[in-house]
């Protein structure tokens, strides 16, 4: 705790909730092909290993940070698109 506030025995508040700043949620896949290529390596991962679909990610330009998000956080994968709609 703040010594100042300490010695004036003041409580904290938060701020109001217009104030708070959150951080920006993770964008969407750019594209569905993007999305396509995805999901396959992470089928691919299951059956070949996730050097195979890592090097899969990376032949076809996805980013390293959705590379490692996608084959070794698989908690943080978004629902694709496809999926969504049912």
């Amino acid at each position: 705790m703040n010594k100042d506030r300490a010695e004036k025995n003041e409580i904290w508040t938060p701020p109001p909730p217009e104030k708070l700043e959150f951080p920006s949620p993770i964008p969407s896949r750019p594209d569905l092909e993007t999305e396509q290529i995805v999901e396959q390596a992470i089928v691919m991962q299951q059956v070949a290993g996730t050097k195979q679909a890592a090097s899969f990610l990376q032949e076809h330009n996805v980013p390293f940070d959705v590379v490692t998000r996608v084959l070794l956080k698989p908690s943080q994968r978004r629902v694709p698109k496809a999926k969504k709609k049912k």
